[in-house]
């Protein structure tokens, strides 16, 4: 089923002795929603958006000069733009009903052949819909389908649409041939060029993999180096309204850092929770939260192997934009039946961009 990108169906059963057939559903894993991240998600953008910052100069108090002509100390405002670009992205999919024969969801199919290639009002239709969204069927859906919706494995599903979105927004880039990236330019595309303008602090190297095996406190460098060599706007803001995005591999290897510290030494166990981000604590480094982007390392390391997996962004909240024209676009999904080639059809349509409120205000290591 070219749905999903994992399948949805992964098992079940046949109805047997008056039983309904059973489906056992397998959702794709959770990744992390906008607002738990702190992006800032930019409505209402058709192709392009400039944000504009004020910034106030210092160092425009002088010595009083008397009587005579004025003569300016310096201005005050200075305007800090930044411009972020939207391109319109779809999901077109079609299905043939024939590919549901011989199946669990045979029994969902309309009764005649004269309409059974017509998925429309189906509980297949909605399984489409559901998995696009990351919803879950319910009760009324297993009535529907007559069948016996099996537990969830895994808790929570994250639509396909939105991690689709999600990917493109971090890797995205114009430029590639890989189809599944040229939609738009990505948060780690436009890192590298502000950092190569020097607009951006970009900071050391992540090591490999190998090395942070063989010491995890490499990572801290890391941290220590975007810490202390970023702008001093950044430093300058307060430590609760800032955060280290790390993919989900330098983000256990911190924690595994933080362990090998205090290994040995006289810890109690409630300190060592609280500075390894255990026991419900948040991982911090310098009282500044690390949050985790956690399918980062892994379309990284499937799609861009020769390239480093990881990152670290050190940033303010709502800095990081998420750019599009209607969030809710990205929920409509339209599902139809061409009567002409017996195709059931599915779209989605929406805009989609990336950016960063202010430069000076980021700085990163990949």
């Amino acid at each position: 089923m070219p749905f999903f990108e994992r399948p949805l169906i992964v098992g079940g059963s046949a109805a047997t002795q008056g039983q309904p057939a059973s489906l056992l559903i397998y959702p794709a894993a959770k990744v992390p929603f906008l607002l738990e991240l702190g992006i800032l998600v930019k409505e209402g953008v058709k192709r392009g958006a400039t944000t504009i910052g004020i910034l106030a100069n210092e160092k425009v108090t002088r010595r009083d000069s008397g009587c005579g002509p004025f003569t300016p100390t310096g201005t005050l405002l200075k305007m800090v733009k930044n411009q972020i670009t939207v391109d319109p992205v779809e999901i077109k999919l079609e299905e043939c009903a024939s590919d549901y024969t011989e199946s669990v969801l045979e029994a969902t199919l309309k009764a005649g052949h004269a309409e059974d290639n017509n998925l429309e009002g189906t509980g297949i239709e909605a399984i489409v819909r559901k998995a696009l969204n990351g919803e879950q069927l319910d009760a009324a859906d297993a009535a529907a389908l007559d069948l016996a919706i099996e537990p969830v494995i895994g808790g929570e599903v994250s639509g396909v649409t939105y991690k689709d979105a999600l990917r493109i927004w971090m890797l995205g880039d114009r430029a590639s041939d890989d189809v599944n990236y040229n939609q738009t330019d990505g948060i780690r595309k436009k890192l590298l060029a502000k950092g190569i303008a020097g607009t951006v602090y970009k900071g050391m190297a992540i090591p490999s993999l190998a090395a942070m095996k063989a010491d995890p406190t490499l990572v801290l460098a890391v941290l220590e180096d975007l810490y202390e060599n970023c702008a001093d706007e950044l430093q300058e803001q307060d430590d609760d309204q800032k955060a280290f995005y790390v993919d989900s591999i330098f983000y256990r290897f911190v924690r595994k850092a933080y362990r090998a510290l205090v290994a040995g030494n006289a810890t109690d166990e409630t300190k060592l929770s609280i500075i390894a981000g255990s026991n419900g604590q948040r991982l911090t480094y310098e009282g500044i939260e690390l949050i985790e982007f956690k399918p980062w390392y892994k379309w990284m390391k499937a799609d861009f192997a020769a390239q480093s997996p990881f990152v670290a962004i050190y940033t303010v909240r709502e800095n990081l934009v998420f750019a599009t024209d209607l969030e809710s676009d990205m929920a409509e999904v339209k599902f139809w039946y061409d009567i002409n080639t017996e195709f059931n059809r599915t779209r989605v349509k929406y805009r989609l961009g990336a950016g960063f409120g202010f430069d000076v205000l980021t700085a990163f290591s990949i």
